[in-house]
């Protein structure tokens, strides 16, 4: 899954093979399942536009484990990884370097405090 802000409303997109499993309806009805009412107005569904054309319109790409997160670096998007810290630094220490791509952690807190942050830090508060 990949999450995406625009303004202050996410894109969320799930994986091909997730995506071949449920469809659009079905993946429309996880997303109210999991965000409730929040997903009618802020989140939204974007699993059916191709990631490179995705990239063109996001400001943060943010997945477990994903080879997407080296188009996103071409497409000069940050990354933020949330799985095992391990094979994130085996497969993409160039990219951790460079900047490119951090670790975000694997607990819900520091996930939601890094989408918040990617997602505000243009806002005038």
């Amino acid at each position: 899954m990949r999450c995406i802000n625009k303004g202050d409303l996410f894109g969320i997109k799930v994986h091909r093979i997730q995506f071949s499993v449920v469809g659009e309806v079905g993946v429309s009805e996880i997303f109210r399942e999991v965000f409730g009412e929040v997903f009618d107005k802020k989140i939204f569904n974007v699993s059916s536009i191709p990631l490179p054309i995705m990239l063109f319109s996001v400001n943060y790409h943010l997945s477990e484990y994903s080879a997407s997160a080296i188009e996103a670096s071409i497409a000069g998007i940050k990354t933020g990884l949330w799985g095992d810290k391990e094979k994130i630094n085996d497969f993409f220490d160039a990219y951790i370097k460079n900047g490119c791509i951090e670790i975000v952690g694997q607990d819900e807190a520091g996930i939601e405090h890094v989408v918040l942050k990617e997602a505000f830090k243009n806002a005038r508060i």
